[in-house]
């Protein structure tokens, strides 16, 4: 089963836009978001996904100075974006990290993978997101490659697939 971190991340922002490259100490936030998730032992890759917006060139110029794995796809159709990624990086499971979390424990993400794993199939997607008892900056959701690529071809408003997971998340009963 290969486990892929998908940072979900974009230069536009209504509050600050350009946050997630937005120099910190020398560090680009990014940086700091990716070299935390390379901390987490579960996870087998990890892979930038962003839109195909001229604006989020420098996203793909970072990642290729970097070395790291990019996909790009929809600006606004997330859902889309993130399923392709799914698909293009042969990911079994996927765990959506969101980019402007720079300071995520890796050891929160390894506890979302183990409890997905723990329930061999019972589950399609957990999170520790539908109800706030982690702060803030701390959201992981993990969800089986079956389950993001249902929701794709089910969710049919541009509101539920400007959300990754939103689809999934309000309709736990499929």
């Amino acid at each position: 089963m290969k486990i892929v971190a998908f940072i979900l991340v974009r230069m536009d922002s209504d509050r600050l836009p350009g946050k997630v490259l937005l120099d910190v100490h020398g560090k680009p936030i990014l940086q700091y978001l990716y070299d935390r998730i390379t901390s987490a032992s579960l996870v087998d890759d990890i892979v930038i996904t962003t839109s195909t917006n001229n604006k989020d060139n420098c996203i793909e110029k970072f990642c290729s100075i970097n070395n790291i794995s990019l996909f790009r796809g929809a600006e606004f159709d997330v859902l889309d974006r993130l399923s392709c990624a799914v698909s293009e990086y042969y990911a079994d499971i996927g765990v959506v990290i969101y980019g402007d979390c720079p300071l995520l424990c890796p050891q929160i993400v390894d506890n979302m993978i183990e409890n997905f794993l723990k329930n061999d199939g019972e589950y399609d997607f957990v999170c520790n997101s539908l109800e706030t008892t982690y702060p803030p900056g701390m959201e992981v959701e993990v969800f089986s490659k079956d389950s993001i690529q249902l929701a794709d071809k089910l969710a049919d408003t541009e509101e539920v697939r400007e959300h990754a997971t939103l689809f999934i998340r309000q309709n736990h009963d499929l």
